[in-house]
C-alpha cells in the first residue's frame, strides 16, 4: 500500500462566514471597550440571515440590541475574509464574552480556527455553538471538515451525514461525505455521494476531480481518464487535474502518455522523476492521505511553483 502525501488541496471552499445575503455595509463599532473604534466599508456575504430580536440583558448590566451583535460580526467577518485571522479571531472571542447567550460568535469562531488550521479548537467552537443552539448545516459541515483535518473520517461521516439531513441537496456535504468515505477504503459509496454532487454541481471541476480520484484509488483508471478527459481541453484544466491525469497514465504503464502531460508544467528532470515514481508505486494500491480531504492526488515531487505562489 503506497501512501501519497498530498499538499495545498482543500476539497471544500475554506470555512468562511460568507453563505448568502449578499450586502454592501458601512459598519460601525461603538463599544471601545472591546472593540477598536473603527468604521470599515466593505463588500459583505453575510451568513446566516438571523432573524431580529428583542435587545438583550448582558454583561455589566448593559443592553446589546441585535443590531450591534450583526454589526460586531460583520466587522469580525471583513477582517477573516481580507486574511487577518488573527484579528477575526480576537474580535470573536471579545462577542462570546459580550453575548455569552448566543451562538453566532462561536461558530463564527469556529470557522475562523478551522481556517487558521487549529482543528481541536474548532471542533470545540462547533460544539460550543450547538450547546447554546446552534445546530445547523453549517455547523456540521465545519466540524466534519475540522474531524477530516484531524484524520477522523468516521466521525466526519457523521458530521457531514447530519448535515445533509438538514439540507439534502448541501453540494459541500455530499462532497464532504464522499472523501471521508475515500479516507475509510468505501470508494463505491463515495462516488454515489459525488454523482448526487455532480447532478446538482455538474459544472464543479473540483467534484468530478474527487470523483475521479476515487477512480484511481478504486484502482480503475481507464474510467479515471475518461472523467478527467471529459472535463474539457487538457490545456484549459488546472496543473494539478493535468498531473492527476499523469498519475493515471503512470499507473497503467503507459509511460509516453504520462510524460506528455507532465511535460506540459515540469521540466524534463521532473518529468524523468516522476516517471521513476510511477513505476515505483505501480502495482501497489494507492491511498490518498491529506488533512484536507481528497481534491487531487500525485507524486510528492510535483508540485508546480505557480501553484505555491497562489497558496494551492
Amino acid at each position: 500500500m503506497v501512501y501519497l502525501q498530498q499538499v495545498c488541496g482543500r476539497f471544500l471552499n475554506d470555512a468562511s462566514p460568507a453563505d448568502s445575503c449578499g450586502a454592501t455595509a458601512r459598519v460601525g463599532v461603538k463599544r471601545a471597550a472591546s472593540f477598536a473604534a473603527v468604521v470599515v466599508v466593505v463588500p459583505l456575504l453575510l451568513g446566516g440571515c438571523m432573524q431580529p430580536i428583542d435587545p438583550e440583558e448582558n454583561v455589566g448590566g448593559e443592553i446589546y440590541t441585535e443590531s450591534e451583535l450583526q454589526s460586531s460580526l460583520r466587522v469580525a467577518e471583513a477582517s477573516q475574509i481580507g486574511g487577518d485571522l488573527d484579528t477575526a479571531i480576537r474580535l470573536y472571542e471579545e462577542m462570546i464574552k459580550l453575548y455569552p447567550e448566543r451562538f453566532e460568535p462561536h461558530l463564527s469562531l469556529a470557522d475562523a480556527l478551522l481556517k487558521a488550521g487549529t482543528y481541536n479548537e474548532a471542533i470545540k467552537s462547533y460544539q460550543n455553538a450547538m450547546d447554546l443552539g446552534g445546530t445547523t448545516a453549517r455547523t456540521f459541515v465545519g466540524m466534519g471538515r475540522a474531524q477530516i483535518a484531524l484524520d477522523q473520517p468516521e466521525e466526519a461521516f457523521g458530521s457531514f451525514v447530519q448535515a445533509l439531513t438538514m439540507e439534502s441537496d448541501l453540494v459541500v456535504a455530499l462532497n464532504g461525505a464522499g472523501v471521508s468515505l475515500d479516507m475509510r477504503g468505501r470508494h463505491g459509496e463515495a462516488q454515489d455521494y459525488y454523482l448526487r454532487a455532480m447532478a446538482l454541481a455538474n459544472g464543479s471541476v473540483e467534484i468530478k476531480n474527487n470523483y475521479a480520484l476515487s477512480k484511481m484509488l478504486d484502482e480503475e483508471y481507464e474510467e479515471a481518464i475518461d472523467i478527467i478527459l471529459a472535463m474539457g481541453s487538457v490545456l484549459n484544466l488546472p496543473p494539478r487535474i493535468r498531473q492527476n491525469l499523469a498519475l493515471a497514465y503512470g499507473m497503467m504503464g503507459e509511460e509516453e502518455e504520462a510524460a506528455r502531460f507532465l511535460r506540459l508544467d515540469l521540466k524534463e528532470e521532473a518529468v524523468q522523476n516522476n516517471l521513476v515514481y510511477f513505476r515505483s508505486i505501480r502495482g501497489s494500491k494507492l491511498l490518498a492521505v491529506d488533512r484536507f480531504g481528497l481534491e487531487y492526488l500525485r507524486s510528492p515531487s510535483i508540485i508546480l511553483p505557480e501553484e505555491r505562489a497562489a497558496g494551492g
